[in-house]
């Protein structure tokens, strides 16, 4: 199988979020240091490998192509604590390349969300971190997809 296009279909692509201060005000922009199409590849190849399948440049037996429709980052300021909130989503489809037929077309999501006393740097990276994470053991574990690398 081969990841063949990952495409950033987000409506905001030159941020993942905003810096906030106690009276909920945008401060700054949140931005990653790779560009999001890249953490997702990465991501979605690990946990492909991790659980066993082979993903080579070339190997033209299924075709991945992902569309990023969510991967973001908010802040909500409490009275004693902030609420640090991630989400990301995508839509898988997976073709077959010898017939052109689409196998799966699926969308997945993932959220998590951490309370903090503060605004802690590098907690919005852990909680990204922790919503793809999450996503990805979703496209990993779906029965559907299963049923596609099974009937190969």
């Amino acid at each position: 199988m081969e990841i063949l296009s990952v495409v950033d279909k987000r409506p905001d692509t030159a941020r993942v979020g905003y810096k906030r201060n106690t009276f909920n005000q945008k401060m700054a922009d949140i931005v990653t240091s790779r560009p999001v199409p890249d953490v997702v590849r990465d991501a979605l190849a690990t946990e492909l490998k991790t659980n066993g399948h082979l993903i080579a440049a070339g190997d033209r037996d299924l075709a991945f192509a992902v569309d990023v429709n969510e991967f973001w980052f908010d802040l909500q300021v409490g009275m004693w604590t902030i609420e640090h909130l991630g989400t990301t989503g995508v839509t898988l489809t997976v073709n077959d390349v010898r017939t052109g037929a689409v196998l799966l077309n699926q969308r997945y999501q993932g959220n998590h969300r951490a309370e903090r006393a503060a605004g802690y740097e590098g907690t919005w990276e852990e909680v990204m971190n922790a919503a793809l994470e999450r996503m990805m053991r979703d496209i990993a574990t779906d029965p559907k997809l299963v049923e596609v690398f099974r009937a190969r």
